[in-house]
């Protein structure tokens, strides 16, 4: 894909894992959301089940109550039983969706390549209402405090109700947002294709403060106590003070930051395009182990603190010893 042209069919998604409670979902290379045991990574059940292809996955699946739900390239929003696969409900929208979804205690948010986002009731997958964004949407919605954060390749942000869709306010940077933001109490962090961080006012979409980088922005950026962590293009996972922007530390990878970070127990782990995966003091940004899962590292990260989950370019999905990096297993899920 290409944030500068169309949207291409790529060879395959990069789904990430979810864990919730005793079960890892994941997408798989062959266009199917599996459901695999997160101690040994075997197979509790697949959609669709046999030989059927449905379309790639980019989306990583979210739970919510008796429900797993996920975004496919294919335009359809799907919602499957967590315990046996089946499916409930899908949505058509009118382009691929290469973002994950939104959950709230009643409607489900889906962003699309044809410029809107969906809400959809999550009992039955009905169609609440529509927002025009303008441009394609890659970024995953947001939603907070009755609130949905939608951006754009276009580069604008809005903040809508989540009752009507209606505009609360809206953002517009000089560069396009893929990756979603961070939303922390009255704060709004968003990173952004022109090599620009930005913390906005989260009432009215004012700046507070801004960093530049080298290059882009393309993950969601994480939080622990008082720092903001932000991945980007140019190798370097920043830590920047919450409040004020000042930078703490910042760690160079070998190759760009694609992949969400995670935080636990004091640590931030981050996975990188040349397919390492790097654990780092939270505190200081010092190097604890790094640890090569085979091919790039594009997908959000999931971790329990006790074992850090890694869906890999080429599809294996790989467990890792939070303490030393040791791979305890490794998953191979499409052909």
């Amino acid at each position: 894909m290409t944030a500068c042209g169309e949207v291409q069919k790529p060879p395959a998604g990069w789904s990430g894992p979810t864990l919730a409670g005793d079960t890892l979902y994941v997408g798989s290379r062959d266009g199917k959301l599996l459901a695999l045991d997160p101690t040994t990574g075997n197979k509790k059940w697949e959609y669709p089940p046999g030989a059927e292809f449905l379309t790639y996955i980019y989306s990583t699946p979210i739970v919510v109550g008796d429900r797993v739900y996920y975004g496919g390239y294919n335009g359809k929003v799907y919602a499957l039983d967590v315990k046996t696969g089946l499916k409930q409900w899908e949505f058509t929208t009118g382009g691929p969706i290469v973002g994950d979804l939104a959950v709230d205690s009643t409607q489900v948010y889906a962003g699309s390549t044809d410029g809107k986002l969906y809400a959809l009731r999550s009992q039955d997958g009905t169609k609440a209402w529509e927002f025009s964004a303008g441009e394609k949407v890659w970024a995953s919605p947001v939603v907070q405090d009755g609130a949905v954060y939608v951006a754009t390749l276009g580069g604008v942000l809005s903040k809508l109700q989540t009752a009507s869709g209606a505009r609360m306010w809206s953002f517009e940077t000089p560069g396009a947002i893929a990756a979603p933001p961070l939303v922390l109490r009255d704060t709004v962090y968003v990173g952004a294709f022109d090599r620009t961080f930005y913390a906005l006012n989260a009432q009215n979409g004012e700046v507070k403060w801004r960093r530049q980088s080298n290059n882009w922005f393309w993950t969601r950026p994480v939080a622990l106590g008082s720092t903001v962590y932000a991945a980007g293009m140019d190798r370097r996972l920043y830590a920047f003070d919450a409040s004020s922007g000042d930078l703490r530390w910042s760690f160079e990878a070998r190759e760009s930051l694609r992949a969400w970070p995670v935080v636990a127990d004091n640590i931030v782990i981050v996975g990188a395009s040349d397919g390492r995966v790097y654990t780092l003091d939270a505190r200081t940004g010092d190097r604890r182990w790094d640890a090569f899962v085979g091919s790039p590292v594009y997908a959000p990260l999931a971790t329990d603190g006790k074992v850090v989950y890694v869906s890999a370019l080429d599809k294996d999905v790989v467990a890792l010893d939070v303490k030393a990096g040791n791979k305890l297993w490794t998953v191979k899920t499409g052909k």
